[in-house]
């Protein structure tokens, strides 16, 4: 891992050597009445550093890179580096889960992410409970597994 800045240019060559970018940003009081004495910071960003150099995920490489930017400790200047995170890096916030996309961009009004849900009951199976999919209107490529059961 890196702990640098993302220029123009930079996703083009992770992709040339077959890595996928995955930016890390960082809004932080570095400085201000709310900042730590110290550098407690920076130490807990380079702490990592030697085992995320390259990681692997689902058979995906990603090249880790980490931006920094201080909040100043004051509401306005931590909005600001949010912008300067997805402006200037790259950084995006948007993030695909187990449970689904949650797209920070995309919602109702800025910084809400939705995440449609599905409905699972537990039900009794061959092997004991198990937990069944009986509703995915939120996501339709998850299968339902079982139908809703009334309660006894």
């Amino acid at each position: 891992m890196v702990i640098r800045h993302r220029r123009a240019g930079d996703q083009a060559k992770d992709k040339q050597h077959g890595l996928d970018p995955l930016c890390i940003g960082v809004v932080a009081p570095r400085t201000g009445r709310l900042a730590p004495p110290g550098a407690p910071l920076g130490h807990v960003l380079r702490a990592p550093a030697p085992h995320l150099t390259h990681v692997r995920n689902g058979g995906r490489r990603y090249e880790v890179t980490v931006a920094v930017r201080d909040s100043r400790s004051e509401p306005g200047s931590a909005r600001r580096a949010v912008r300067e995170l997805a402006d200037e890096d790259g950084a995006r916030t948007r993030l695909d889960t187990v449970a689904g996309t949650l797209d920070w961009t995309g919602g109702p009004t800025p910084d809400i992410a939705l995440l449609p849900l599905v409905g699972g009951q537990w039900q009794p199976g061959p092997d004991g409970p198990r937990l069944a999919v009986v509703h995915n209107a939120g996501h339709p490529e998850v299968p339902l597994t079982g139908d809703l059961a009334p309660a006894h």
